[in-house]
């Protein structure tokens, strides 16, 4: 709630494009940022479906699984800077903008590391840290947006129909269930 881009997305400074229609459908769709349960629903934000609500919506839980699927990407990004830069590891009890900082500073580093030829085993057996990380603390009362909640469904619903689906997602979600 702290970042800039929490700040420039509330105050409609990050230029985000207008919303655009998906493939073969009829209904402009906004540009979201993908999070989990730990995030509230707005029209530009958005989480998966309850456990309970899913269980009992099959709809609901291919929702669940392109949004987790979609989320990963960004996961294994950061999975990927942290073995590269310990320094992610662990708690940092630094300002928000330094965090900004060492993260973008990070990234170029990253990247002009990539262009080296570098000699490395355990490069595609990076996970994610499951120790130092603090949770993301849940916000009472801030979980639900009406906007957010009809975009969502929205998604849902394209994710589910023959033009928004994808060929391995009902074997996905049955194999999970």
């Amino acid at each position: 709630m702290k970042s800039n881009l929490f700040k420039k997305i509330q105050n409609g400074r990050l230029k985000i494009p207008p919303p655009t229609k998906l493939p073969e459908a009829d209904i402009g769709m906004p540009y979201v940022v993908v999070g989990d349960d730990a995030f509230s629903l707005t029209n530009y934000m958005m989480k998966p479906y309850s456990k309970n609500h899913a269980s009992q919506d099959r709809s609901k839980r291919i929702f669940n699984y392109r949004l987790s699927r979609a989320r990963r990407t960004s996961e294994n990004a950061f999975g990927i800077l942290c073995q590269r830069f310990r320094i992610f590891f662990s708690p940092m009890a630094v300002n928000p903008r330094v965090v900004d900082k060492l993260v973008m500073s990070a990234c170029i580093i990253h990247n002009m590391m990539s262009s080296l030829v570098i000699h490395d085993s355990d490069r595609n057996t990076l996970e994610m840290p499951s120790e130092n990380v603090i949770p993301m603390a849940r916000i009472p009362g801030r979980s639900y947006n009406i906007n957010g909640s009809v975009t969502r469904d929205l998604f849902k619903q394209y994710f589910n129909s023959d033009h928004g689906s994808v060929p391995w997602q009902d074997s996905e979600v049955d194999r999970t269930s």
